[in-house]
């Protein structure tokens, strides 16, 4: 099990945090862009590493972990703090046991997760989506250049009726 390479800032980050949306939405919204954009990175590698679909040593026993459900249980370890994702990474023989701990708040802790914050803010203050612009930025590049067309309005803008 290799541990991935995470900025000496992103645990810091992270447990300090805590689950109020708005705090971290205001953390977020006072990030330049590349750091914003390292924390998703960061947080998606992390993620990862704790996600039972990609880790075919973590024991779920009978539950039905749908590729979703395994996503939001990865982002509430990361969302946890380093000590707990590295106790999950360390046991995969206990995964069964941290799911059934993520069951009764799965619902509630979807509305705080970090990465979906992060996401919305930068959506907010750039006008794209975090993720095309991390993973997809052959789209990304192609949507600036379709949306910088003469007679194009901007995504979201009502078109100029003088024209």
């Amino acid at each position: 099990m290799s541990t991935p390479r995470l900025a000496a800032w992103f645990w810091p980050l992270v447990e300090s945090l805590g689950t109020d949306a708005d705090v971290m939405a205001s953390r977020f919204r006072a990030m330049p862009l590349q750091r914003l954009l390292a924390f998703r990175r960061q947080y998606d590698r992390a993620r990862g590493k704790v996600n039972p679909i990609y880790r075919a040593d973590f024991v779920i026993g009978a539950r039905d972990c749908s590729e979703d459900h395994a996503d939001d249980f990865a982002a509430w370890v990361v969302s946890r703090g380093r000590a707990f994702w590295g106790e999950v990474r360390r046991h995969p023989s206990k995964c069964w046991q941290f799911l059934g701990e993520f069951e009764p708040v799965e619902f509630e802790a979807m509305s705080r997760r970090p990465d979906f914050i992060a996401g919305s803010v930068f959506h907010e203050r750039f006008g794209e989506n975090i993720v095309s612009v991390l993973y997809h930025p052959e789209f990304v590049a192609k949507e600036r250049q379709r949306a910088a067309e003469p007679g194009r309005a901007a995504p979201g803008a009502a078109p100029d009726p003088a024209t």
